[in-house]
């Protein structure tokens, strides 16, 4: 018997692996992943159906939608039917629009374009500045006065842009995800204007000003039913862009917070501590 129970073995467990400690890097990578699920985006190689069965999507594309080639400085071209369609998280508004609704607010921009496209980008701007004179500053025109705004190249660039935005999503109404990557892609970059006092309510500065544009087109109350649908896009439009802004500044945050932590000293060993208050 004793010899059975020298030679008999314990039973042997394989050696637990060590967890390595996260470095700051690998938690800022984390949180990247962690906004690209957030958001949705579906991975180009997936299909439809397993991007609709999986809300959290894989990592995102490099660029949220294909640059769209331009002739001779036009407006945006429509999204190509092979773009990646990610799920989009409609917060708080959706832009249900029906295919009547659709047709009046082609028509309506067509009526706004009559004037020249980018005098529809410049009277938006006018508004914009007029309910907030503060507002100038983001773009660097406090020292502009109103009536030498249109002579300003800056002013004229923002204004530009403005207009083909709205002419993008004019034209793609039949694509309401790829209209929500792009506006919140826009709203993601405004972050960088909270140095120079961009302000969360904005947004609804820039909704209003949009929305007397539109009933500058529609002359006054001559069509209810267009009024009623550009209110319905504009308040999509400017949701998703406030969505996207406010991740992109959550995301910011967490990323300081991390690069803080790890820029911090480390404390002392407790033994050199009690070394220390020995010599004294």
């Amino acid at each position: 018997m004793g010899n059975n129970a020298s030679t008999s073995s314990a039973p042997t467990h394989p050696p637990r692996k060590k967890k390595s400690s996260a470095t700051s890097s690998d938690g800022i990578k984390s949180l990247r992943s962690t906004r690209s699920s957030s958001t949705g985006r579906a991975s180009p190689r997936s299909s439809s159906t397993e991007r609709a069965a999986s809300p959290g999507g894989s990592a995102r594309p490099h660029r949220l939608l294909p640059e769209t080639p331009r002739r001779n400085g036009s407006a945006p071209s429509r999204l190509s039917p092979n773009s990646p369609r990610p799920i989009i998280d409609r917060r708080s508004s959706s832009a249900h629009l029906t295919s009547i609704q659709n047709q009046l607010i082609l028509k309506s921009w067509k009526r706004s374009q009559r004037t020249g496209l980018d005098c529809v980008g410049s009277k938006t701007f006018m508004n914009i500045f007029r309910r907030e004179p503060s507002l100038k500053k983001l773009f660097g025109l406090e020292g502009t006065a109103e009536s030498q705004l249109k002579y300003d190249a800056r002013f004229r660039a923002h204004a530009s842009s403005f207009t083909r935005t709205i002419d993008f999503v004019v034209k793609n109404l039949d694509d309401m995800d790829g209209i929500s990557a792009h506006v919140q892609d826009l709203g993601r970059k405004h972050v960088l204007f909270q140095s120079r006092g961009f302000k969360p309510q904005y947004w609804d500065i820039f909704a209003e000003s949009l929305t007397e544009c539109a009933i500058d087109w529609e002359g006054g109350v001559r069509c209810r039913e267009a009024m009623a649908a550009w209110r319905i896009l504009i308040a999509f439009v400017i949701d998703q862009m406030r969505l996207g802004f406010d991740r992109e500044r959550a995301l910011a945050f967490e990323i300081r917070k991390i690069s803080m932590r790890s820029s911090s000293p480390s404390p002392a060993p407790p033994l050199l501590m009690q070394n220390n208050g020995d010599d004294e």
